[in-house]
């Protein structure tokens, strides 16, 4: 009995110690095949998918959970004034009989193109309700191509869009995963759009051209452009400012479910005062008027819903649609040259997608800026969130009381830190970011790297992982931020 016991526990540990070189034959092959895919793969396999939560707000049945969640994006996704919403609508409808303007007349829907929009999905997508992923018009029969060409050719013929091109499947994600997981509050929605509408809207971004670019001022949604040049800007224009002995003050404004809520009308107003082709402007507006969404919980699905405002979530169109929004509001600002301007060009307002920051070398310039924004927010049916707007100086009188900045009717609230873009800018006489944060975000990774590490015995494993999880934390827009040396080399920690 005693010898069958002892190699019974020989073989566990032997089939144990198997299974680890096993695993890291696997990862070390993978590696040297530059096969990411087969790598993360063959890494994740290794630990268990979290969950999700059986209950939520006291709901523990999945159908009445996605309900609940249906309940709360139906209402995220309408407008924020019912009055300003019908203002706007009658005044499309007023301008829309008369609006003709049409450049898209010599504009061609071929095989070619829709062969090269299907060739230009990203693949390892989810499915949409309908089932169907990128994968299965990549690899379809040529006749498909043809088909989708056809019905292309119609939908801009008649700029009516199928009631499916509306239909998005929404999966709530944890926002926080160190917060209540069990709370709805502390979730967000993503959704799955259609495959073939993404083709289409391809296709719509040929037919608009150069329409669909925003202004140099927003550095989202752009080729070439990310969160460091928005960064780099704003610290060489502290800089310079400041080495002239000016103080600055920055109001970064947040805007409540800025994508969620952008007025249908308000858009299309804003794409007809911009020349946009009347077919383009129909088949948005038919586009939009059919938008609904499901819920998908733990394989259960809600009723669909209508979304009444908002651009849509998953849509290839939808980032540039809504730059173009905002760009409303640089313009206006642009035009009252309110705040910092650098050798006649306007640098008061930078803006990523829906975080803005407002500059200026005066504190009254300041409440006339956001005056400007107050107006903004009125005529284009906007909402801030006063309660995430801050203000801070930076400057050589940085730490002198200033009078209250008032947006919405609301204070704001002076700052000694804000945070902008994932870097923490630091009220001090120059330009100084708070690196606490990265570090801690940095040890968090690694240790939880570490404690896992066990998984696997190669040194090229090991330095894989901490150099695709770890070390883009600690070096996220460092060379825009540009730390000292002395922040640099403080203790060893940095590096």
């Amino acid at each position: 009995m005693q010898q069958a016991k002892y190699e019974y526990k020989s073989a566990i540990k032997a089939k144990e110690k198997q299974s680890k070189v096993q695993f890291t034959d696997e990862l070390n092959d993978a590696l040297m095949n530059k096969d990411m895919h087969s790598f993360w793969k063959s890494w994740k396999s290794k630990f268990p998918r979290k969950k999700a939560p059986a209950v939520i707000d006291g709901l523990c049945e999945p159908s009445t959970v996605a309900d609940k969640f249906a309940n709360i994006f139906k209402a995220a996704c309408s407008p924020n004034s019912p009055e300003r919403h019908a203002s706007l609508k009658d005044e499309f409808e007023r301008k829309f009989v008369v609006y003709n303007c049409d450049p898209s007349d010599g504009f061609i829907v071929n095989v070619e193109l829709v062969d090269c929009c299907v060739s230009r999905l990203k693949r390892g997508k989810a499915a949409g309700h309908d089932g169907l992923t990128p994968e299965h018009l990549l690899y379809a029969h040529p006749v498909a191509i043809s088909l989708l060409t056809v019905l292309f050719k119609l939908i801009l013929k008649f700029g009516i869009v199928p009631t499916d091109f509306g239909c998005g499947v929404i999966i709530p994600l944890v926002k926080n995963t160190d917060g209540d997981v069990t709370s709805s509050d502390n979730y967000r929605g993503i959704t799955l759009s259609p495959v073939i509408s993404k083709v289409f809207e391809l296709v719509m971004m040929d037919m608009a051209g150069d329409k669909l670019t925003s202004s140099p001022l927003q550095f989202g949604f752009k080729a070439n452009s990310s969160c460091k040049h928005a960064i780099f800007t704003l610290r060489m224009l502290v800089k310079h400012f400041c080495n002239s002995g000016s103080t600055l003050t920055l109001c970064a404004l947040d805007i409540s479910k800025a994508f969620d809520r952008v007025n249908l009308y308000g858009l299309l107003n804003t794409l007809m005062a911009r020349c946009f082709p009347k077919t383009f402007i129909s088949v948005i507006f038919n586009w939009l008027q059919k938008c609904v969404g499901t819920v998908r919980w733990a394989n259960c699905f809600s009723a669909f819903f209508s979304i009444t405002a908002g651009v849509r979530q998953g849509g290839l169109l939808s980032p540039a649609l809504f730059a173009i929004y905002m760009d409303s509001l640089i313009e206006r600002l642009k035009a009252s040259r309110l705040g910092c301007c650098l050798n006649g060009i306007y640098y008061g307002c930078l803006v990523y997608a829906d975080d803005i920051l407002l500059l200026s070398h005066s504190v009254q310039v300041m409440q006339n800026m956001l005056d400007t924004c107050e107006s903004f927010s009125v005529d284009s049916d906007v909402k801030f969130n006063c309660t995430k707007s801050f203000a801070m100086r930076i400057g050589p009188r940085y730490n002198c009381n200033c009078a209250d900045l008032i947006l919405c009717d609301k204070s704001l609230t002076y700052v000694t830190s804000i945070k902008y873009l994932g870097v923490y800018i630091t009220a001090a006489k120059t330009f100084v970011c708070s690196y606490d944060h990265v570090k801690l975000k940095f040890y968090r990774a690694f240790n939880a790297l570490y404690c896992r590490s066990h998984c696997s015995n190669s040194e090229l494993v090991s330095t894989e992982l901490v150099k695709a999880y770890c070390l883009p934390v600690l070096l996220y827009a460092l060379e825009s931020t540009a730390p000292s040396k002395q922040v640099i080399h403080y203790d060893g920690s940095m590096y």
